[in-house]
């Protein structure tokens, strides 16, 4: 295996294990929010379910923002696109035409 592409594969592992790390510290978060506000609102069965339901949007989107962010700031930070080998590889021009004459 190359610099590269065991570059990439080290990076995705760890923003991997950063994100699910995120995700866990989000849930928390929203649990903390949600017990305090169930002792200000009289405890229901709405109340309860609509606030799992809540805490459990707020990890994921509250996660996947800051996963976002910490990723672009890494990549400019430490310039790691030239380090890494591209995930996706855009098609090349000529596979493009080759297709389009086909059709």
């Amino acid at each position: 295996m190359d610099n590269k592409k065991r570059n990439t594969w080290i990076f995705m592992v760890v923003a991997t294990l950063v994100n699910i790390i995120l995700m866990i510290v989000c849930a928390l978060v929203g649990v903390l929010v949600w017990a305090l506000l169930l002792r200000i609102f009289p405890e229901s069965q709405t109340v309860m379910s609509l606030g799992l339901i809540l805490v459990l949007v707020f990890a994921l989107l509250g996660s996947f923002f800051i996963y976002n962010r910490l990723v672009a700031f890494a990549l400019d930070k430490f310039k790691l696109e030239d380090k890494m080998e591209p995930i996706f590889r855009k098609k090349s021009r000529k596979v493009k035409n080759r297709e389009e004459e086909q059709s």
